[in-house]
């Protein structure tokens, strides 16, 4: 998972001679902060769904982690922020994790492309997060649901011959946490979409039915002006 940047020669003998501690995390479980110290580089999710909880403000919002994400549970500075804020982590599905340690950090160290490959994860979930942020200023509540869909899609969706499914068991509270609704909102525009024929509940997660809506990013010369003269 992490050594494609590695020849392969020294991917494979890095695949034998590593050995990692597992933390596995049962459904509705919280994931444990006993791996904290200061030699663990982070927990690495190789198996499972979790999900990250924030409130601050009297509000809630909620993150999606899966295989190939980078967390450090342990570090959290929203309680002593001049906005305080609250964290909690649960796993949605049967999770595992692998520890990062110090053995596995020096080995890092060694090979830069271990290192990127890192730093690229953790980058691409940045990004992923102003997405959502994006997607969440969406008026319409359908449209808005329907992009936080297919922006799951890209990245768990798997294309079969009736459209694109996210193997992913949401639920409607989950789903409006993610797109800043409220429920029962959020029941309605689910209604809307499943009778547009544009989604469907399946067993084990969504279905996406029909072409990714024209939902484009303004890459538009006044939109690039405007950042220039921010």
């Amino acid at each position: 998972m992490l050594v494609r940047s590695v020849p392969a020669t020294v991917a494979s003998r890095l695949r034998r001679e590593l050995v990692a501690d597992v933390v596995d995390v049962p459904v509705r479980g919280h994931v444990p902060f006993s791996a904290a110290s200061e030699s663990v580089l982070g927990l690495l999710i190789v198996q499972g769904l979790l999900l990250r909880s924030v409130a601050a403000a009297g509000r809630r919002t909620v993150e999606l982690l899966g295989p190939g994400d980078l967390v450090r549970p342990w570090q959290d500075d929203g309680p002593l922020a001049v906005l305080p804020s609250a964290s909690a982590w649960a796993a949605l599905e049967p999770t595992r994790l692998i520890v990062l340690d110090g053995e596995f950090a020096a080995v890092a160290y060694r090979f830069p492309g271990i290192a990127d490959e890192l730093l690229r994860r953790v980058i691409e979930r940045s990004h992923a997060l102003a997405v959502r942020l994006a997607i969440a200023s969406i008026p319409s509540l359908p449209q808005r649901l329907l992009a936080l869909l297919w922006h799951l899609a890209d990245r768990w969706g798997i294309v079969e011959p009736d459209g694109v499914r996210i193997p992913l068991r949401l639920s409607h509270q989950v789903l409006a946490e993610l797109v800043c609704a409220q429920r029962p909102s959020v029941t309605v525009a689910v209604k809307e979409l499943v009778g547009a024929g544009q989604a469907s509940r399946v067993a084990g997660g969504w279905l996406l039915l029909g072409a990714m809506p024209a939902l484009e990013a303004d890459v538009s010369a006044p939109h690039l002006a405007a950042l220039a003269a921010m």
